[in-house]
């Protein structure tokens, strides 16, 4: 524990010296100590058995510095169909937040204005989405908490285009990381579509280390989609801590499509009669991408919905882990839940270990879950090769349409539009 956050001492130093109220400097010294006494994950520990990051210890990182972004990199990245948000190698593009606080309904400031200005209001909610799946990397972002956007959607408004969160890691030669937080508060009876798209230039080592806090009040309607395309030399470790009051419905939508190590954790609570969470979820692994998805789902009211349908394909020396939970507590009766995990592997070499749980208490509901492993039909590539289609082409083509289904399941047209653009560099054969 000690060799890897030693680690951070030049971050810690550089962080210390920026923006921020006392009483969040004071905070995240107190999370700084609170690390030491925190076991680090390991393969001993069941939540991290198919998972190692032991190799962060060897890291030496360094902080990235604030750097202006020109007008060409802005036109690049940025989509006039979208709110957009830039965040390069964790800094917040001013430009952009001046632009967000002209929408109706939305409320836009950097992180560290948000914490000093509400910090009592802010970590309130983050105590609310507290669970015991909470990993030490929360805490490590914690004690660095300045970079990242604090948003709130008014009630009854309605964001009509979807808010676009671009985390750019620029390509250096130094070992860098970035620690973002997103925080998205949505209003009684609001709507809200937010997308966060993880890039890289290059073949940048970094570690990124984000945390999303979600809060829904009643009758709101979020969508969230995560599209993950680092470098192959980076590691990912995301945490999305949700909650959900009376009435409201949260989609999710997640898409890991590279980078040497990503590791997600999705906890949402559904503490509110009559709220629903469909999560869904794809990866698709080729090298010796690492992919590790776990989902902790709590049904702590009556009469809520959740689903949850992840797949996978898997090529080369990749690995996936999927540990997708869904506990009913004794209250929660009239839940309806349900979990599918399926899997199609490309190469003899390519691994997943998929766990699915279901934890109930109560005794009336309707719970299940499934999961399946699986490779490429011979006889369905053999049908395509008879009609002059190349045995790769193939393969992508029914590779692509076994995580079509979940794609699909995406209701808003432009976030599913936005994902099928980057498939076509996964599946570059089609």
């Amino acid at each position: 524990m000690q060799k890897t956050f030693s680690n951070f001492d030049q971050k810690w130093k550089v962080i210390d010296s920026g923006s921020g109220s006392d009483e969040l400097r004071n905070f995240r010294k107190k999370k700084r100590s609170e690390l030491l006494e925190t076991e680090y994950p390991n393969r001993r520990v069941e939540e991290w058995k198919y998972t190692s990051v032991l190799s962060l210890g060897d890291l030496a990182f360094e902080a990235p510095r604030s750097l202006e972004v020109s007008e060409q990199l802005r036109e690049k990245l940025l989509d006039s169909q979208f709110h957009n948000i830039l965040l390069v190698d964790g800094y917040l593009d001013p430009i952009c937040l001046r632009n967000l606080n002209q929408i109706d309904g939305l409320k836009a400031s950097s992180i560290a204005d948000a914490y000093s200005q509400k910090f009592d209001v802010l970590r309130e909610v983050s105590m609310k989405l507290t669970t015991k799946w909470d990993t030490p990397f929360l805490k490590l972002n914690d004690s660095m908490l300045s970079e990242g956007v604090c948003l709130e959607v008014a009630d009854s408004a309605v964001v009509e285009k979807p808010i676009r969160v671009i985390h750019l890691n620029l390509d250096m030669s130094v070992q860098k990381t970035v620690q973002p937080r997103i925080v998205l508060r949505c209003g009684k009876f609001s709507k809200a579509a937010l997308i966060q798209h993880f890039v890289c230039e290059g073949q940048a080592t970094t570690f990124t280390n984000v945390v999303t806090e979600l809060e829904l009040m009643p009758g709101a309607h979020l969508s969230q989609m995560k599209i993950i395309k680092h470098s192959n030399q980076a590691v990912h470790v995301g945490v999305d801590r949700v909650t959900l009051s009376r009435d409201s419905v949260f989609s999710d939508m997640n898409a890991c499509l590279s980078g040497k190590l990503v590791r997600q954790d999705l906890n949402v609570i559904l503490n509110g009669e009559n709220s629903e969470a469909h999560l869904n979820g794809i990866y698709v692994g080729k090298g010796y991408n690492h992919f590790d998805n776990h989902l902790n789902v709590v049904h702590r009211k009556p009469h809520a919905t959740s689903t949850q349908t992840y797949k996978g394909v898997l090529g080369d020396h990749s690995r996936a882990v999927f540990n997708g939970k869904i506990i009913v507590e004794r209250d929660a009766q009239k839940t309806d839940a349900s979990q599918l995990n399926k899997n199609l592997l490309l190469s003899n070499s390519a691994e997943i270990d998929s766990k699915p749980e279901l934890l109930v208490d109560a005794d009336d509901v309707k719970a299940a879950h499934g999961a399946t492993v699986s490779q490429l039909d011979e006889n369905e590539v053999f049908y395509f090769q008879t009609r002059g289609i190349e045995k790769d082409t193939a393969e992508s083509m029914l590779s692509k349409g076994f995580v079509d289904e979940v794609i699909f399941k995406e209701k808003n047209l432009l976030l599913r539009k936005t994902l099928e653009k980057e498939m076509a560099d996964v599946f570059p054969n089609l």
